[in-house]
């Protein structure tokens, strides 16, 4: 982003303007070439229009290329991350997004060092999965998440570690290879987030299920809990049985939901609901948009949705 001169509002900036703006990246010895989507935006517009742009633009040019940067705004990047890497599995080349807390024209922004040192570690590295590189950090997309509005250090894996600092050996970190399998569709009509909190009434839960609802993603207490009052349980078997996926997701930033520690969560899971384990939120979001697009059953779905494709289940 850079700031508009006649507003003062942050508004897109051209890939070529970038690059421009950092000399060093000439001095790295490497071959290189942009190319710009459509039209460019800020990240909190993207949707999966995007993703299957950015994801297509990938596919038509992997044959060209050793290794692919995607600059992407911070606000969605995991999001968009975790998309390319449900996309593009088996791709087999290093796929790395990077952005920055303050925009390019900021004396002192973090996009040159951040784009620097991810380019730095593509000509190197021995990574071949897609990947967040952030204040010279680089994590598995599908275990990453934006942990800080505005502090440099603003990408983390709360249940996972950074795979790799800058300059420092990357070994073993990528997953077993499989065949390249492009699969750019997603279905994003059906998928709600619900937080759960004490305030939740009988009459507002049952506002939330509408008849195009196909996933409901709740967002628990602790590793999986919620209030025992028997009209929880009885609204969610009774939408279970008409086919609706539901799926626990821990409010806490670290850790997950675990089967069976408290008699709330055993009777939620003897139910029908599943549970999201470890995954980031981006990751249930964007592997449920995807499994829905194949067309599952409820049944296929639930065996499909605990295997692990690009490293999202810890």
């Amino acid at each position: 982003m850079q700031i508009d001169a006649n507003t003062g509002a942050l508004v897109p900036f051209s890939l070529e303007g970038i690059m421009c703006q950092i000399p060093k990246v000439s001095q790295l010895n490497i071959e290189m070439d942009t190319i710009s989507i459509t039209l460019p935006i800020d990240s909190a517009n993207a949707s999966d229009q995007l993703w299957k742009e950015i994801g297509l633009l990938l596919y038509q040019n992997k044959e060209q290329f050793d290794a692919f940067l995607i600059l992407h705004g911070t606000d969605t990047m995991a999001y968009s991350a975790t998309a390319c890497s449900f996309m593009l599995q088996g791709f087999g080349k290093p796929i790395v997004f990077t952005g920055s807390q303050l925009p390019i024209s900021d004396p002192e922004t973090d996009a040159k060092a951040n784009i620097v040192g991810a380019l730095s570690l593509l000509k190197e590295t021995a990574f071949k999965e897609v990947g967040i590189f952030f204040n010279d950090k680089l994590f598995r997309a599908t275990r990453a998440t934006k942990i800080h509005g505005s502090d440099f250090d603003g990408f983390g894996s709360p249940n996972g570690i950074a795979l790799t600092e800058y300059e420092i050996a990357l070994e073993n970190t990528t997953k077993d290879v499989v065949q390249f399998n492009y699969q750019p569709n997603f279905l994003t009509d059906g998928i709600l987030v619900f937080c759960w909190h004490p305030l939740v009434t009988e009459k507002m839960f049952v506002s939330v299920f509408s008849d195009n609802l196909k996933v409901l993603i709740i967002k628990s207490y602790g590793s999986g809990t919620l209030p025992t009052y028997p009209w929880i349980l009885a609204i969610l078997k009774e939408q279970i049985a008409k086919g609706l996926v539901v799926i626990l997701k821990s409010q806490c930033f670290r850790g997950g939901v675990i089967s069976g520690i408290y008699e709330t969560s055993a009777q939620l899971e003897n139910a029908g609901i599943l549970y999201a384990k470890d995954m980031t939120l981006e990751a249930v979001i964007i592997k449920s948009a995807w499994l829905l697009s194949q067309n599952m059953n409820d049944l296929k779905f639930v065996a499909a949705f605990f295997k692990d494709y690009c490293g999202e289940l810890g």
